[in-house]
């Protein structure tokens, strides 16, 4: 998205440059992430959408990174963020399907 690689890994979520892969930035060193991000939303209002290995999901901001809100829950994420008609879905370790829609 706009030049940017999003990643999670062991050691928090990385933004890199696509042309050059030089960093762009890095948040939540002390959190493991094994599924990939999801970037979602209208231009200009997107958001960084991703949840980690032991409870928390996390919407972030595309370009510093800053939180901008989580949810915790009883268990942790595995897989990606699927995002389709404004909501987004995420299997939690529990195998259960949450589902998230905007406002609601």
């Amino acid at each position: 998205v706009n030049n940017r690689i999003y990643l999670g890994s062991d050691t928090g979520v990385y933004a890199l440059n696509a042309v050059t892969g030089a960093l762009v930035w890095h948040v939540l060193s002390s959190a493991t992430f094994y599924g990939s991000p999801a970037v979602t939303g209208p231009g200009g209002q997107q958001v960084l959408l991703i949840g980690d290995y032991t409870n928390t999901m996390y919407a972030l901001n595309l370009a510093t990174g800053a939180t901008l809100w989580s949810q915790t829950f009883s268990t942790g994420f595995f897989t990606s963020p699927a995002v389709s008609q404004g909501g987004f879905y995420i299997a939690g370790l529990d195998g259960v399907l949450r589902d998230f829609t905007p406002g609601g």
